[in-house]
């Protein structure tokens, strides 16, 4: 899940969560929604019905296709063009194995002004065949100071990868580097805290949360 929170309630509430359900491990589940909260404490949630859900549909089993799912969907926030993006990743696969060699990814995303007029679906992230290159958990913030996005994934390796583009509207990105961690790292979370860049970082190996803070965009220091 990827909270946000308003300083005004948008459709009615303080705070949204992004999440994608996985019922009973049925991947044909496992779709974009938006819950909305006013609890303080977040232990109160209810789906948005202001606007259509889910945000996307489950991938047709089609050209070769044999299953899907949409999974590990965020929030990100474009200050040039006020527009509030909501994106998520999509993953095929083309055999019955769901071997990682055959199978491919994509980040799509639909973005909005008013929290209730959304856009047709957009691709974030174009394609690629995921093997050994995959982009688990993506985070994306934007620094003023140079004017870039920030795409932050966990590797296949279990690092952080980073690349930037200089829009989210038909972007292009662009390696900027992999960090390697003191951990193997399965789940990410990025957002702005006053001047500093916060991390937190879920290593699946030992089930800990690990925080991170950055100033320069990429030299972290962990606890």
């Amino acid at each position: 899940p990827n909270v946000i929170k308003f300083d005004e309630p948008v459709c009615g509430f303080k705070y949204w969560m992004g999440i994608n359900p996985y019922t009973d491990t049925n991947e044909n589940y496992e779709l974009p929604y938006i819950y909305g909260s006013n609890s303080d404490s977040l232990d109160s949630w209810t789906l948005i019905s202001d606007f259509a859900q889910p945000f996307d549909v489950d991938p047709p089993n089609t050209g070769g296709v044999v299953s899907g799912h949409l999974s590990d969907s965020a929030f990100t926030y474009d200050p040039i063009n006020g527009e509030l993006w909501f994106f998520w990743r999509q993953t095929l696969y083309f055999d019955a194995g769901r071997t990682r060699e055959n199978a491919k990814q994509t980040f799509f995303g639909r973005k909005t002004k008013d929290g209730q007029t959304w856009s047709e679906k957009l691709i974030v992230y174009p394609q690629y065949t995921i093997n050994n290159d995959t982009r688990y958990s993506p985070a994306i913030v934007f620094n003023a100071k140079d004017g870039l996005f920030y795409l932050y994934y966990i590797t296949f390796a279990g690092a952080l990868g980073c690349e930037t583009s200089e829009s989210l509207t038909n972007p292009t990105w662009k390696k900027l580097a992999d960090i390697q961690l003191p951990f193997i790292a399965w789940h990410l979370e990025m957002k702005w805290l006053g001047d500093s860049l916060v991390a937190l970082v879920h290593s699946d190996t030992i089930d800990q949360l690990y925080l991170g803070i950055s100033r320069d965009m990429k030299t972290f220091e962990w606890g």
